[in-house]
């Protein structure tokens, strides 16, 4: 059963430590621009690989998100996962996006602890969006 995460949920997970998967289902270029620090990057189109390769993970919580409400990237993906066996998949529509948004305020990019903020990774400067 694949169950849906808030933004907050998974910031709570986040700064408690718990131990999952993040994985960002977008394009490499995607990935590179910017992502959710701690995340791994797998485009959905090579999500049933990745399943197959990771089967030892089957009973780790995996979280999938992707870049915003109209993406169906991360559904497609947990359903990829949920069919092949991964028993704890949840998934996130609109981080990406939404982490655009909050964390172009210099006070999350600072303080990633503060609420509504999530720890972003950016290879490039904030001003370049």
């Amino acid at each position: 059963m694949i169950n849906n995460i808030t933004k907050e949920g998974l910031r709570s997970m986040m700064l408690s430590g718990e131990d999952f998967i993040l994985i960002d289902t977008l394009s490499r270029e995607s990935f590179e621009e910017i992502h959710i620090s701690g995340a791994i990057n797998c485009p959905v189109d090579e999500m049933g690989k990745w399943a197959e390769e990771n089967e030892d993970k089957k009973d780790k919580k995996i979280i999938v998100y992707c870049g915003s409400y109209t993406c169906k990237a991360s559904a497609t993906a947990a359903d990829i996962l949920d069919r092949a066996g991964f028993a704890r998949v949840m998934r996130r529509a609109a981080l990406k996006n939404g982490v655009r948004r909050v964390t172009r305020s210099p006070a999350c990019v600072s303080r990633p602890h503060r609420q509504n903020c999530i720890s972003i990774h950016y290879p490039r400067p904030l001003n370049n969006f």
